[in-house]
């Protein structure tokens, strides 16, 4: 099957466009001629405009790669990467504090049906793309992928007894669409520069939905300090944010050496001490070093920490409410209380320690336990998180999606490592961007693990921290499997590790647009 052959493909471009937006107006105006009036307010009108724009950003997208007569790689890439950044793009604008108690109210906000809109339509668009492709999907079950999909599918079995069946079932659905959307990448990223490409998109998304949060709460000054001890809304998760923005700028610019990537590694570095999310600050520092470390350059390493500790002082300096909550500070003993959640938590998990409570049962812990720990909506531990709710067959494919991120990035650092006998010059470059890129994978995955021991970073809902961390696994595979072009080829059929080079798909294996 191919879209050439369907009818809407005989027809002029411009005649299925003008039909499809009649199509989309005729609805928008019979859906709100329904609505209830008391419903069709500012933030309301504001969401369907939305909606439609991810809509539109959609089909256009589909309709320049089919113009363009792209080969079927390119184009399930670019699509794939389009859809990325669209969900990207809608976790950064639709807020969705508090819906746990909420949906288990029954009270949906139109934030939430906003944000469920874009990740349907999304799906339906990879749906239509992967229909006449579906070679494309085996992939889900490669190497050590496979265990992020094994991952989903345990989530999706525990739906059934977890406490809240809406809330979860409609993170799994997203949980679903990153793990396919991320698996389609995985042979569609054939090269470095493809590779640059996800990452430079990746970048782009995250500032907007770390930005556009920030600048829409400074709207109203004095509601941006309504976070954790005075400091900005959720000052955890805009540190992290901001310390992923500033490790894939760095990569960027090790990679590319564009000098305007400089400027955005400096946002993310003002984003991450702004916010003063502390465990995000010493992981993104250290990764941060270890990634100029990695790269040869011990000095550059030096002046990332010479330069966030100035950073860090300069804020302290200057927004008052950073400073006084350092000086308040009075958590040390207990981690902010984390200590106290996690000894709620473990006496659960010995009661159900094979199958847990169910996808995101932690969210819901309030319901059978009373105090402060258990106002916490997760158990701020990755791990622990995982345990409580999906018992040790979630657990298992989690630790083994971290094995295979190790082994897939020690293989390609090995590997890439330019020998000797290499004498072509552009072997030794191709080489050294594998280097890089898979030294930047490696820290990007330090720094989520070290922000996972303190926080819920994977195997929780599937906002930007966790679709990271398969984006790495993802990364992680494929590098591993472009440097086995490193190897020699005697040594490569010798050793068997030619048997990867089989999951590479061929664009002439699967039919074209």
């Amino acid at each position: 099957m191919s879209f050439d052959n369907t009818v809407a493909s005989k027809l002029p471009s411009y005649v299925v466009s003008a039909a499809l937006f009649v199509a989309i107006t005729l609805f928008g105006l019979a859906f709100m001629s329904f609505w209830p009036p008391g419903l069709l307010t500012g933030d309301t009108l504001i969401l369907m405009v939305v909606v439609v724009g991810s809509m539109a950003i959609l089909y256009v997208g589909l309709a320049v790669c089919r113009a363009t007569m792209a080969d079927t790689d390119s184009t399930i890439l670019r699509l794939s990467l389009l859809i990325w950044f669209v969900l990207l793009f809608a976790e950064g604008l639709f807020d969705r504090q508090g819906d746990e108690v909420d949906t288990y109210k029954g009270l949906i906000t139109d934030q939430a049906y906003g944000e469920a809109i874009v990740w349907v339509v999304a799906a339906m668009i990879l749906f239509v793309v992967l229909v006449p492709h579906l070679s494309y999907l085996r992939f889900l079950f490669s190497n050590y992928y496979k265990w992020a999909t094994i991952y989903f599918l345990v989530c999706l079995g525990s739906i059934a007894y977890t406490p809240d069946k809406t809330y979860s079932l409609a993170w799994c659905f997203k949980l679903g669409l990153v793990v396919t959307l991320l698996a389609v990448c995985i042979p569609t990223v054939s090269s470095v520069d493809k590779a640059i490409l996800f990452l430079r998109i990746s970048l782009w998304g995250a500032l907007v939905f770390t930005l556009v949060p920030i600048l829409i709460a400074m709207s109203d000054p004095e509601g941006v300090f309504n976070g954790a001890g005075g400091r900005v809304i959720d000052p955890t998760l805009v540190s992290q944010k901001g310390s992923f923005i500033l490790l894939l700028a760095m990569l960027l610019y090790a990679l590319q050496k564009k000098k305007h990537v400089l400027v955005l590694a400096a946002i993310g570095a003002g984003v991450m001490v702004f916010a003063f999310g502390k465990t995000s600050i010493v992981a993104g520092g250290l990764s941060a070093a270890l990634m100029s470390v990695m790269q040869g350059r011990r000095k550059t390493a030096l002046w990332v920490v010479v330069g966030l500790i100035v950073l860090t002082v300069v804020i302290f300096l200057t927004v008052p409410q950073v400073s006084q909550y350092a000086s308040s500070y009075g958590g040390t003993d207990t981690l902010s209380g984390r200590t106290e959640v996690w000894q709620m938590a473990l006496p659960r998990i010995k009661q159900r320690p094979i199958q847990g409570y169910g996808y995101l049962a932690s969210h819901f812990i309030w319901l059978s336990e009373r105090g402060h720990a258990a106002e916490f909506a997760h158990l701020h531990n990755s791990f622990l998180d995982v345990t409580y709710n999906l018992g040790l067959i979630g657990l298992i494919p989690m630790l083994l999606m971290h094995y295979g991120i190790m082994k897939n990035l020690r293989n390609t650092l090995r590997r890439s490592k330019a020998p000797p006998a290499m004498s072509n010059s552009e072997q030794r470059k191709s080489s050294r961007s594998l280097y890089l890129l898979g030294a930047g994978i490696l820290a990007l995955y330090v720094n989520l693990l070290i922000n996972g021991m303190l926080t819920t970073v994977f195997g929780g809902r599937a906002t930007f921290l966790f679709m990271s961390f398969l984006a790495v696994l993802a990364l992680s595979e494929i590098v591993n499997r472009e440097s086995l072009s490193l190897i020699p080829r005697g040594d490569l059929f010798s050793s068997g590790s030619h048997r990867q080079m089989q999951t590479r798909v061929s664009p002439y294996s699967v039919p074209s647009f």
